[in-house]
């Protein structure tokens, strides 16, 4: 089966270019897909697609709620000071978070949720963790959103790095859509990936720095914030909506190359394990 594996899959010249022709070709199909899973996803509901919205609405608008009451630069002990308040911090690094962990975790069972597909020989497997993915981008809009309009509401200005969101939201794209190129291939041979994702979501939402301010996070759990590969992710973000300026150009330049293995590997190991996915859907 290994030397099968390698005949069929891609060439070491087309490894860069692969994931990017995928989307290229493609973008219709991906779309009309997404469409599809969402309207599947509230089928026979009252509101139908309006769930889409209104469910990242609730979510968003109970964390604004929850947390909006924190004092503004926030008071506790070694923070930095916050230019905007504690629930505006939270919720501009809570969008990107919630948006990538969704999308990973519908990827995972997308081979086997869509046996039929897959043995077809024409259809183009690549697209349906994509589809999966790109149906969790209201998370991501509406989070991003109900953050730049809290500002605007709240404190009556947009962020001066404001133009920084759309490279942003273009490294975003390319570290979900690799994670989920990645979990869909061992997800068709792998059932227990989906409660694995789930539980490992949950905990990394802990260490994040989401619910500390920099600086204020516990001794013990300041360096699994630091060290965790997820948090320059959600500081990135944080310095575009939030702080107005990037503040760690390291972490920068560590989610830029996260984010380009990421969609590079994610993709090749898909294409790799996918002769054998009729098999296993």
């Amino acid at each position: 089966m290994t030397a099968s594996l390698r005949r069929i899959g891609p060439s070491r010249g087309g490894v860069l270019l692969e994931p990017l022709l995928v989307l290229l070709r493609h973008a219709g199909l991906i779309r009309l897909l997404a469409l599809r899973e969402l309207r599947d996803r509230h089928a026979g509901s009252l509101l139908g697609l309006g769930w889409a919205v209104l469910q990242p609405v609730l979510v968003f608008g109970v964390l604004l709620a929850a947390f909006g009451h924190l004092a503004r630069g926030g008071s506790a002990a070694g923070a930095a000071p916050l230019p905007t308040d504690f629930a505006h911090h939270m919720l501009a690094g809570f969008a990107p978070w919630y948006a990538l962990a969704a999308a990973v975790q519908a990827a995972a069972p997308v081979i086997r949720a869509n046996g039929g597909l897959v043995r077809q020989i024409q259809f183009p497997v690549a697209v349906l963790p994509v589809k999966a993915a790109a149906a969790q981008l209201p998370l991501l809009l509406l989070g991003l959103g109900a953050a730049l309009l809290y500002q605007v509401l709240v404190f009556g200005h947009l962020p001066p790095t404001l133009p920084l969101l759309l490279p942003l939201l273009v490294l975003h794209a390319m570290l979900v859509l690799g994670l989920a190129w990645l979990v869909a291939g061992i997800g068709a041979f792998v059932a227990d990936i989906d409660p694995v994702l789930a539980s490992l979501s949950m905990v990394a939402l802990y260490l994040l720095p989401l619910f500390f301010l920099p600086g204020a996070a516990p001794d013990v759990l300041a360096p699994l914030i630091a060290w965790n590969p997820f948090t320059p992710l959600v500081a990135a973000f944080q310095d575009v909506l939030v702080w107005g300026e990037i503040r760690s150009p390291g972490a920068w330049a560590f989610l830029a190359g996260f984010a380009a293995a990421a969609f590079v590997a994610g993709h090749a190991v898909f294409a790799w394990l996918q002769p054998s996915f009729a098999e296993a859907a």
